[in-house]
């Protein structure tokens, strides 16, 4: 999503948006990534309220603090994950979050820590 759909679900500035998801960005537990000019935020980081989902920020920033950027993070959420035989997104979804943790673990594990 845009800040601009950000702010409108939330029902707030698109100021206080873009500050506020500079704010999880920079503690690592929020990606953005750019495409065309546009900055565009990964719409499984929130819940239906607009809302950022806890164990989602904590795996992103495993996955970060693994060197992983915001495209790579994204990547990783919505392809098939062998440790769990799915889209990690699907267990966001799905409010799965165990399992999430074990595929974030998974990963970790496979990439030298």
């Amino acid at each position: 999503m845009t800040y601009a759909l950000l702010a409108e679900g939330r029902a707030q500035t698109e100021v206080a948006a873009r500050q506020w998801v500079r704010r999880l960005r920079s503690s690592g537990r929020m990606v953005t990534v750019e495409w065309d000019g546009l900055t565009l935020i990964p719409s499984f980081q929130f819940d239906e309220a607009y809302e950022p989902i806890s164990e989602v920020g904590a795996a992103v920033a495993q996955l970060v603090g693994r060197g992983l950027s915001g495209w790579a993070v994204w990547r990783w959420f919505v392809t098939v994950n062998p440790w769990i035989g799915e889209r990690p997104v699907a267990l966001v979804s799905g409010r799965r979050f165990g399992q999430l943790r074990d595929a974030v673990e998974g990963f970790v594990a496979d990439n030298g820590e």
